[in-house]
């Protein structure tokens, strides 16, 4: 295995298919996931929603009720985890290292705030 391989020589490249992705995944997916729980669709019959309520149950199971949007909030952490990893890769360990200790001392502190989930 080489260890010695420098994954930054195409970085322009690379950051043309990884930031959309990931712009996808942190906020496309947490908005469609809330605009679901918030919106209960007028066209879907009650027994397909039961099924789905009780299929997505382990997301949201152990939070209170005014804080069921949580899992986006978590799924945006992620993604905001994987795109310090990704996109300050040119700049060094040290700054990948003061940005996630920002995003997840900011992911602390605002569940720290909310307490969203159930004791």
């Amino acid at each position: 295995m080489d260890l010695e391989y420098v994954c930054t020589d195409n970085y322009p490249e690379m950051m043309t298919v990884s930031l959309p992705v990931l712009m996808g995944f942190s906020l496309l997916v947490p908005a469609i996931v809330v605009a679901l729980v918030r919106c209960r669709c007028e066209n879907v019959s009650d027994e397909t929603w039961q099924y789905l309520e009780d299929a997505m149950s382990f997301l949201y199971k152990g939070l209170k009720d005014e804080h069921k949007y949580w899992e986006a909030v978590n799924l945006i952490r992620k993604g905001m985890q994987a795109a310090v990893v990704t996109v300050l890769a040119p700049f060094g360990v040290e700054t990948q290292l003061i940005c996630m200790v920002c995003v997840v001392g900011a992911s602390w502190l605002l569940q720290a705030m909310y307490h969203p989930y159930q004791l």
